[in-house]
């Protein structure tokens, strides 16, 4: 496989290209503790919501041969740059809070990446809701 340098990666013994292939990066839930409701009450205690993450990189991250943090996307840091984010704010709707995170970590991304950002809040004050409400944003093939 090349990653757009000139290398290959034998992937199960044989030698593929990158369009044999889908690379992503799954990020299954970034926790956060966020000011979230259309009731100020609601938004005066912060509440969990869950960020997912799915990064489709256009190739195979430099990663995949450097084993260096620094070839690819750190999640570590995407966690953090949401948390930070989050923990000034208020947000009254999911929407609004998943197209700002949806803009930071787009930021972060390498060129040609694709990202599917989906925010669960875990608990909405809804007697007949269970597992909570989820919005997503999905950026299709370019």
């Amino acid at each position: 496989m090349s990653n757009g340098n000139g290398r290959s990666l034998a992937v199960s013994g044989r030698l593929v290209a990158d369009a044999d292939c889908a690379v992503a990066l799954d990020i299954e839930a970034i926790r956060l503790n966020v000011r979230l409701g259309c009731q100020p009450a609601e938004r005066a205690v912060p509440q969990a919501v869950e960020v997912k993450l799915t990064i489709h990189f256009a190739a195979l991250p430099a990663a995949c041969w450097t084993d260096e943090l620094d070839g690819t996307v750190c999640y570590a840091e995407l966690a953090a740059l949401a948390r930070e984010h989050c923990a000034a704010r208020e947000f009254r709707l999911i929407e609004r809070l998943a197209l700002e995170l949806h803009g930071l970590v787009r930021a972060r991304l390498p060129k040609g990446a694709r990202l599917a950002l989906t925010v669960t809040k875990l608990a909405p004050p809804v007697a007949e809701l269970e597992r909570g409400v989820r919005f997503t944003i999905a950026e299709g093939p370019r």
